[in-house]
């Protein structure tokens, strides 16, 4: 199993972070600011079922652990994907 991950976006297309807290109308700015990089390779190439479920790195470590134990039940617990910032402007 390979994962590349990271967990936030990294503000490109703007010359500093605090220009994130002004609220634009930018669909690739605001997706700079809240996307994430994840990727998973599975054994095999094989991706369990609830792969479609895996939408950020918020609930990166239940799904894998729902995976690798064969137990489904902590599939129960999956939080919310939404992201946030306060905007100032």
């Amino acid at each position: 199993m390979i994962i590349l991950m990271a967990d936030h976006g990294g503000f490109v297309g703007y010359e500093h972070t605090q220009q994130g807290y002004t609220v634009t109308e930018d669909l690739k700015l605001r997706q700079s600011i809240f996307s994430a990089i994840l990727s998973v390779k599975w054994p095999n190439n094989k991706k369990p079922s609830f792969d479609s479920k895996l939408k950020s790195p918020v609930n990166l470590f239940r799904i894998l652990t729902a995976h690798l134990s064969q137990e489904t039940k902590y599939l129960d617990y999956l939080q919310n994907d939404s992201s946030y910032i306060i905007i100032n402007q």
